[in-house]
């Protein structure tokens, strides 16, 4: 009985701890420096905003350290009113006190940007009472995106568009007086699906020499005035931010134009129609959608209320505490299944270790011990047939009943 008791104690340390997530670390925020800087300087691939979907690496050296010694990076994540860590890599300096880390991680780069607070700790011997610092704070955000819809210039009263360099009667000319003012509108201006509204935008022509900083409207619109003095093909690029912060953000949209020695009478009266945007969002706001108040979480509903191609509502789905659900039968079929599944596998675990507990603490009282054996065996037989669920839902479902979701068409 006593070595029975010792081997479920170890099953059930085994079962707590061997899932718990690998490299994940407990650190009062007190004990972390503000910074690293006293004790290291670090040199590399460093940027503070990082955009979702792009291929996100940090590559960096750190000097200054204490040679021939262990020095660990932590990521630490803000979550609500606590921070969680996670162990990234681990390396030893050199004789001179040198180490270099290369960490792409993609945990690190979460799926969906938010507001969280991103950090990298450095561990390590600092030849002080601290043995953690901030090395380096950082953001992840949705990519952004625009669209320059229009260029033109007045001249002799009349507005004059630009098209493309294919469309001959399309023409920019060069600034020869203080008059000639080019005129550049960007609409649809947006953070993944959530239009970027009164926030500054930069658009720059060329280089950093020509920038105009403005604020986006209501409708994530801007426009800027600017005087290109020199003829060729220049670039209209929007970054997000003003000229400052801008520097080493991502563009969110781009286009090219020429600009002539002289337009003479040439001139495009009639302004060219914007493509469609294949990834424009579609109607208003959904009702449900607006009383979320996380403008991420906001966005991802309003996708999924939003109707497929074509218009068909089956696509469309309905935002619950648990994610999207589709309204197509299949969707909601498979989206239970799912559910179900994950639920009875919790319960499963959650009896074997209550049994666990009874039974080490039963004494060799006889009821407790057949109580506590009967919930583990319940527990065992529950979680065998949440295994081979799947199948016998695929054959009852498909087979029998032929509930839309299980098995093909």
């Amino acid at each position: 009985m006593r070595f029975s008791k010792i081997l479920l104690t170890s099953f059930v340390f085994f079962v707590v701890f061997g899932l718990a997530p690998k490299g994940v670390w407990a650190l009062d925020a007190t004990d972390v420096a503000d910074s690293c800087s006293d004790w290291t300087t670090m040199s590399g691939s460093l940027k503070h905003e990082f955009v979702l979907g792009d291929t996100n690496t940090f590559d960096f050296i750190l000097n200054g350290l204490v040679p021939n010694s262990t020095y660990k990076i932590l990521f630490r994540e803000q979550q609500g009113n606590y921070w969680g860590l996670k162990l990234l890599a681990e390396e030893q300096t050199n004789s001179a006190g040198s180490v270099h880390f290369v960490i792409n991680d993609s945990t690190i780069f979460p799926e969906t940007p938010g507001n969280k607070k991103h950090e990298l700790i450095l561990n390590g011997d600092f030849r002080t009472l601290k043995k953690h610092c901030v090395l380096w704070n950082y953001s992840v955000t949705a990519k952004g995106n625009c669209e320059i819809t229009t260029i033109k210039q007045e001249r002799n009263g009349q507005a004059c568009f630009y098209n493309n360099v294919a469309d001959s009667n399309s023409c920019i000319d060069r600034a020869k007086s203080s008059s000639d003012d080019m005129t550049v509108i960007v609409k649809n201006i947006r953070k993944g699906n959530q239009l970027y509204t009164n926030e500054k935008v930069t658009i720059r022509i060329d280089g950093r020499g020509d920038d105009e900083v403005t604020t986006t409207d209501g409708a994530g619109s801007a426009s800027t005035t600017h005087k290109v003095s020199s003829s060729g093909t220049h670039t209209i690029r929007v970054y997000p931010g003003n000229s400052v912060t801008s520097i080493g953000k991502p563009v969110m949209c781009e286009k090219s134009f020429r600009v002539s020695l002289d337009c003479d009478n040439t001139c495009l009266i009639d302004e060219p129609e914007a493509s469609p945007r294949s990834d424009e969002v579609v109607g208003a706001m959904f009702e449900l959608c607006t009383q979320i108040t996380d403008k991420d979480l906001q966005a991802e509903c309003n996708t999924c209320a939003s109707e497929g191609e074509g218009g068909d509502e089956n696509q469309a789905g309905i935002w619950t505490a648990i994610g999207c659900i589709k309204r197509s039968p299949t969707a909601i079929i498979q989206r239970l299944v799912t559910l179900g599944l994950g639920i009875g596998g919790g319960v499963s675990l959650i009896m074997t270790l209550a049994g666990g507990f009874i039974l080490t603490t039963s004494q060799g009282d006889p009821k407790r011990t057949g109580q506590a054996k009967e919930m583990i065996t319940n527990a065992i037989i529950g979680l065998i047939f949440v295994i081979f669920s799947v199948t016998i839902l695929q054959f009852m479902g498909y087979t029998v009943l032929r509930i839309p979701g299980f098995g093909t068409p």
